[in-house]
């Protein structure tokens, strides 16, 4: 039985990763060769069985592509990140990115993020024994187990 030939897009249209906010507040990333189409699609509940239950949806983020290789690379990059890095993304937080792209051990808390901070200074602690987190701040107490 000969392969399936993957479906080419023309040379000349374009292809766009996509993030939308479903109604439950959760995110969804997908690819299209057409977006306004696609999102449409999304809203009237022919578009995925993920956003068919969380709808309406909005267009929060997309990325335009000339391939459509490059737009699923994408894509896939995107669906393995975290709601916090998706979340920088999408509000143009580049800085946080660059933090949320670092190995767990090597990220510094923000002081926003009081119930993640104990998490992080656990994993520090689990890694390097020690020696003291970059996150600490005076004042903060660390509980050794």
């Amino acid at each position: 039985m000969a392969p399936l030939a993957r479906r080419m897009v023309p040379s000349t249209s374009m292809c766009y990763v996509y993030i939308l906010r479903c109604a439950d507040g959760s995110l969804y990333v997908g690819w299209t060769q057409n977006l306004d189409d696609r999102l449409s699609a999304h809203n009237e509940g022919r578009g995925s069985t993920y956003t068919f239950k969380r709808r309406p949806v909005c267009l929060m983020y997309s990325e335009s592509f000339h391939s459509e290789a490059e737009a699923i690379r994408r894509e896939r990059q995107l669906k393995r990140w975290s709601v916090a890095k998706k979340e920088s993304l999408i509000s143009g937080d580049f800085e946080r990115l660059k933090h949320l792209s670092k190995p767990r051990g090597e990220q510094i808390c923000y002081e926003d993020e009081a119930p993640e901070h104990s998490r992080c200074v656990s994993r520090w602690l689990r890694r390097f024994p020690k020696q003291e987190p970059a996150c600490m701040v005076p004042g903060d107490e660390i509980r050794r187990l």
